[in-house]
């Protein structure tokens, strides 16, 4: 049989097919490289996740750090409320601090109880609140830090560049305040985040847990009685009736000892245009026209309009517009507020004091010279300040009968008038009516008519003039030999200035005046004998009744009349002289109001103890909101100096200009020290709580009073108590977890604040990020 070999299939072939379990290898190579890819992605996810996690985390706490800042802002500005009074109204309300800068650590000192940012309310519950004070403490020094040693001085690199160098010194001495306090340094104020667990509905109490969410720590510096640094001084407008911040001398300042102001002043106006912050000024202090950064200046200043009346109530001024229509339309207006300025009751013959100072006003601005009454008006206009009667006897020949000699009586009426500082030329017409009769029966009467002149007159001020018009010459006789009396009372009937061109009252005397002349006949050799008397106004601009005369034997021409300086020096809080000024154009200042007159020997008082507070109840300006001007409440010196720094001292407007020397204006800086105590506003403060009250101060006695109120007048248009404006830096720190890591999440800001002290209103006119 033959056999069968079979072919083994184990054998290896080149032409063999793989085996399926190597197949099975590759699977697994490549299901362990899925799996390595899946967990690299899942890593990586893990990581990004993680550093989104991170971030958003660090996003979180460094916004809860600036929500922070802004509840640390809105605490320092509640600061400065609960310090000065939510307004000027409140009980021992301040105008101006008592302080140059103030920290947290001050409010957590003074405050006995803080109310917690977060809380909660339930039925059964009342406000949470808790005393914070002690709580919590920190080793770090938060503000300027005289040492640098300290491992965090918060604010010590903001400093210089936002703080005025007048005020350094100040925040020095708040953080030696902070620095020697137990616990020390514990200038943080908390906020916490409470957590209430409610244990019986019924009253069975409560339990609370509390979480840190952050600190704030702030400081604030009172700018308020700086100088505007984008307002003040210019290189083009010159020292002139304080209409303008601009006016504002700034050579005396000590920033400005090398060179003097001019470069920064026409930087400013052609380059820089304004600081939105100090820091930006700094800068440009650091250039070599300047000796060191900025000490007396701030940025952005303001203040409103408004002003406290004398029953402690708010009310805003008066605008006096130049258009005479429109300030005859707002006459009620006007004449309130002279009520207001306290200038109330009744003046010269019984009319009411706002109305003849209303009309004095529209006299001051009209550009005629026609006094708005002959009575009470004050015009540029001649008015009569004195009559002399000036009679003279002489021989006439021959006699009318035997044993008898004739002689001429030769009265003459000189009429002396006073003029307004400011006149203009005209044409008038006297009308002067005089009668005369004897005591004497032995000697014949006589009598005088009528006698009517045209006077061209021009005057320049402060000059008076005289008009003498003849009067006619009554023939007497008398003995011989024997002298005797001739005594006769010449009565002056009438007397009438009016204006020939327009033919308007100028000035009238309303009763006659009388006077007694007693003449010696000569004896041989028969020589002249003569008489003077006179009546003298006690105040020329007005003049209109008897009461308002002296009649004396002599007379004052070419000087200030007697009667007038012996009225004038017994009548208290009146002027001491009689000079005025008429402008016969519009207010450049509400000071001119000063000028007006509403009775004899008073005018509105600019001066004295007190003050009408005219600077106060009217405006010449359009605006509700004013910056640039200098709260006279200011303790830094030179400040006040520069106000008045070149002011003229005049007694009007356009006068001599006789400047105040930078000498006379620091002499006048002193007296604003020692008259303000920069008390509350309440009884007994001497603080300045409205414009006018600048007038209380002591502007050199030994100057009359036009000259002297020309310090309150030439410059309470550059002053504002209302100017309040402070610097605020504030440090925010988040506490992620409730707990402070070695740099905590922290945001710092500075703000410029501006409050009106009068309404409590703040604005928050800048705010910074600082790194």
């Amino acid at each position: 049989m033959k056999s069968t070999t079979i072919p083994s299939t184990t054998g290896a072939s080149p032409f063999a097919r793989p085996l399926r379990r190597d197949r099975r290898g590759v699977a697994l190579i490549l299901v362990l490289g899925m799996l390595a890819i899946l967990i690299i992605s899942a890593v990586t996810f893990a990581v990004s996740m993680r550093t989104e996690r991170a971030a958003a985390l660090y996003y979180a706490n460094n916004l809860r750090a600036k929500q922070l800042a802004y509840a640390g802002l809105a605490r320092a500005m509640e600061h400065i409320r609960l310090d000065m009074g939510s307004n000027v109204q409140a009980a021992n309300a301040k105008v101006y601090p008592a302080w140059d800068a103030q920290s947290s650590f001050q409010w957590r000192t003074n405050m006995t109880l803080i109310t917690n940012l977060s809380y909660m309310w339930d039925t059964n519950m009342t406000l949470i609140t808790a005393n914070m004070t002690n709580f919590a403490s920190s080793s770090n020094p938060i503000f300027i830090a005289e040492s640098l040693s300290s491992s965090n001085p918060v604010f010590i690199a903001a400093i210089p560049p936002f703080i005025p160098a007048a005020l350094t010194g100040s925040v020095v001495a708040v953080d030696k305040a902070c620095t020697n306090a137990s616990p020390a340094n514990n200038t943080w104020i908390y906020y916490h985040n409470f957590v209430v667990s409610v244990v019986s509905n019924q009253g069975g109490g409560f339990t609370t847990n509390r979480l840190i969410l952050g600190r704030v720590s702030y400081l604030i510096v009172n700018c308020s009685g700086l100088l505007d640094a984008n307002l003040a001084g210019s290189p083009t407008v010159a020292r002139g009736l304080g209409a303008s911040p601009a006016e504002i001398v700034l050579n005396g300042l000590p920033e400005f000892s090398v060179g003097g102001p001019g470069f920064f002043l026409n930087q400013r106006a052609n380059i820089d245009k304004r600081y939105e912050m100090l820091d930006e000024l700094a800068a440009l202090n650091l250039l070599p026209q300047y000796n060191k950064l900025p000490e007396n200046f701030a940025t952005y200043s303001g203040a409103g309009t408004n002003y406290v009346t004398a029953n402690n109530t708010l009310a805003g001024p008066v605008f006096l517009d130049a258009n005479i229509t429109n300030l005859v339309a707002n006459r009620p207006a006007i004449t309130n507020a002279f009520g207001q300025a306290g200038l109330t009751g009744f003046g010269y013959g019984g009319f009411s004091k706002p109305d003849i100072l209303y009309w004095n006003l529209i006299d001051y601005v009209d550009t005629n010279s026609l006094p708005s009454s002959p009575i009470y008006g004050v015009d540029s206009a001649p008015c009569f300040s004195e009559i002399v009667v000036e009679s003279v006897v002489t021989l006439d020949t021959p006699g009318i009968g035997p044993g008898m000699r004739n002689y001429r009586v030769q009265p003459t009426i000189q009429v002396e008038m006073f003029a307004p500082l400011s006149t203009t030329s005209s044409v008038f017409t006297l009308d002067l009516n005089c009668s005369v009769s004897l005591v004497s029966a032995s000697v014949p009467g006589f009598s005088m008519a009528s006698n009517t002149v045209s006077v061209p007159t021009s005057n320049a001020p402060p000059n008076t003039y005289a008009m003498a018009p003849n009067m006619p010459t009554p023939l007497l006789g008398a003995d011989e030999v024997a002298a005797q009396d001739i005594n006769y009372i010449l009565k002056v009937d009438r007397l009438v200035l009016t204006n020939a061109v327009d033919n308007v009252l100028m000035d009238v005397l309303t009763a006659p005046i009388q006077f007694s002349i007693t003449h010696r006949t000569p004896p041989p050799p028969y020589a002249a004998t003569s008489a003077v008397a006179s009546a003298e106004a006690q105040d020329p601009r007005f003049n209109a009744y008897t009461n308002d005369w002296v009649v004396r034997a002599g007379d004052s021409r070419g000087t200030t009349n007697l009667a007038t300086v012996t009225y004038l020096a017994g009548l208290p809080n009146g002027d001491k002289d009689v000079v005025t000024f008429v402008a016969n154009t519009n207010l450049q200042v509400v000071g001119e109001l000063g000028y007006l007159a509403y009775d004899k020997g008073r005018t509105v008082r600019l001066c004295g103890p007190n003050p009408h507070r005219v600077v106060d109840t009217f405006t010449v300006r359009t605006n509700a909101f004013m910056r640039g001007l200098v709260n006279p409440n200011t303790r830094q010196t030179n400040v006040i100096a520069s106000v008045f720094n070149g002011m003229p001292k005049d007694q009007y407007p356009g006068g001599p200009s006789n400047l105040v020397t930078w000498l006379v204006a620091q002499q006048i800086e002193t007296f604003f020290m020692q008259t303000n105590t920069w008390a509350s506003t309440n009884a007994g403060s001497n603080a300045f709580l409205n414009v006018s009250d600048i007038g209380k101060v002591d502007y050199f006695s030994a100057d009359d009073d036009l000259t002297r109120e020309s310090f309150v007048r030439n410059a309470s248009g550059l002053f504002s108590p209302g100017q309040n404006l402070f610097t605020i830096l504030v440090e925010a720190q988040a506490s992620p977890g409730g707990m402070f890591n070695v740099l905590p999440p922290r945001q710092r800001a500075i703000a410029l604040v501006w409050r009106d002290p009068y309404t409590g209103e703040f604005v928050i006119r800048s705010l910074k990020w600082l790194m």
